[in-house]
């Protein structure tokens, strides 16, 4: 198997500040862990330096470059190993993906049951309790599936919303089974 000659890798020079992961740290703590807060944060800090977001999006193309690179020089030349890059044997990765499928299909001991209880260590009456949870759920959803057809019947098209086109008292005529529209 031949060998190609490694291409030296040069990250673009950084500009003064702190690099997205490092930003990506300070919103998380700017938000006290609120997801969606840590988010606005770190756009607004992005687009109020055009520095920083200069910075940031020349780090995120070069490391996009770079492994769109190695793929590339992976698929043109399958048969060699590119130091740096893992050869792909898709036959191998196959029949791995195959025998833990099945591995996995076989498990019937490690079937969740319920939160905290696998089939293994379930007993009859555990058994029992599920079997009836799953036929509650049934009834439920048949419900439920009956009531959600009855709305989309009512929609006009695939674009509007439900509240576009009716109003909750119309919606609880559907949920008590009044069929006038």
């Amino acid at each position: 198997m031949a060998t190609v000659a490694p291409v030296t890798i040069t990250p673009p020079p950084r500009p003064e500040g702190p690099s997205l992961a490092q930003l990506a740290g300070l919103a998380w703590d700017e938000a006290d862990g609120d997801f969606s807060s840590a988010v606005a944060w770190l756009v607004d800090t992005l687009l109020d330096s055009e520095e920083t977001l200069r910075g940031i999006v020349a780090e995120v193309a070069w490391a996009a470059i770079r492994l769109e690179m190695q793929h590339r020089r992976a698929s043109y030349f399958p048969k060699t190993t590119i130091p740096g890059v893992k050869p792909v044997d898709a036959e191998a990765q196959g029949k791995t993906l195959r025998a833990y499928q099945q591995r996995r299909l076989r498990d019937w001991l490690a079937y969740p049951v319920r939160p905290g209880v696998i089939l293994g260590d379930a007993t009859r009456p555990v058994i029992r309790e599920q079997i009836a949870e799953h036929e509650r759920n049934i009834r439920t959803n048949t419900s439920r599936a009956r009531f959600l057809e009855e709305i989309a019947r009512r929609m006009p098209d695939d674009f509007a919303t439900v509240r576009e086109v009716l109003t909750n008292d119309e919606i609880q005529k559907v949920a008590d089974g009044d069929e006038e529209e």
